[in-house]
């Protein structure tokens, strides 16, 4: 069965018809097709014809929609969209990736991301291609999504002054990138803020810090980032993390939350202010040269 067949019959038995899919005819090497769908039927029958082409290692999807990085080594692929629910990003040619602003308007369609959509709240990160250091901390706070500016309370100062630059420096794209583990608050639970969806960093990381080949230093702010970036290398919990951080350099740096409210963790870890910080000032000194 060729991609053509299996994807007619899906969407013919869910009442779409032929003329809603549009084939991809140029020669291009890598491309990001972004398709949107309820139907569990039409996903699976996407999945299933796969094989048809070359494709890469990264396929990501959940219910409601999936991300497909394609390899197209022909000009008339056996690869179709949906026009009306897809967003097809398509590099003009060879040499060009999807963009950080195509990404954001995939990332703001997204039917998982509809509730902040519906209310004008689009995705809060930070990413240009010139950043040198990308900071990976939780899901921003009530504050920071009303601003629209990220780390923009007393945790924000306080990540500052251990990293030693001011917040000119902090808030530079060329310097500093900045990917929450979920672009969006994720609302209060029984005590303190709800934690960032599982799913959200692993569907949206990779593409975007693909578009970011300057990187020289990764902060993993808080349990949240260090759980989905250390994995195979973790500690037993996020103190051992912290404790071990020269054994990360130099490309991760872990901290602790600079959270007020983590004020005594750092009066039982006098080492964090006396070893660490000192420690983190140098390294992102050395990022941003």
């Amino acid at each position: 069965m060729t991609a053509q067949t299996s994807l007619d019959a899906a969407f013919d038995e869910h009442g779409h018809k032929v003329s809603d899919w549009s084939p991809l005819e140029s020669p291009v090497l890598s491309t990001y097709c972004v398709l949107n769908t309820r139907s569990r039927e039409i996903r699976e029958s996407l999945c299933k014809t796969i094989d048809n082409f070359s494709y890469g290692d990264q396929l990501v999807f959940h219910f409601h929609a999936f991300i497909l990085p394609l390899s197209l080594p022909t000009v008339n692929a056996d690869c179709y969209c949906l026009q009306d629910d897809a967003i097809l990003l398509e590099p003009p040619d060879q040499e060009r990736r999807v963009t950080l602003d195509e990404i954001r308007r995939a990332i703001n369609s997204d039917p998982a991301n509809s509730d902040w959509a519906k209310r004008g709240v689009g995705p809060l990160f930070v990413a240009d291609p010139a950043a040198r250091i990308v900071i990976i901390g939780q899901a921003p706070g009530q504050r920071a999504q009303a601003s629209g500016i990220p780390w923009d309370d007393a945790s924000g100062a306080k990540l500052m002054t251990w990293l030693g630059v001011t917040e000119a420096q902090f808030r530079d794209p060329e310097l500093f990138a900045i990917l929450p583990m979920d672009f969006y608050y994720p609302g209060k639970g029984a005590s303190g803020d709800l934690p960032p969806r599982k799913d959200f960093a692993p569907r949206w990381h990779p593409l975007i810090l693909g578009q970011l080949p300057r990187i020289r230093l990764t902060l993993l702010v808080g349990k949240y980032a260090q759980d989905q970036y250390l994995i195979g290398r973790a500690k037993r919990n996020l103190t051992e993390n912290v404790r071990a951080f020269r054994e990360y350099l130099p490309e991760v740096f872990p901290v602790v939350h600079p959270s007020p409210l983590n004020f005594r963790w750092q009066a039982r870890n006098p080492w964090f202010e006396a070893d660490l910080v000192p420690a983190l000032r140098a390294s992102v000194a050395d990022a941003i040269v």
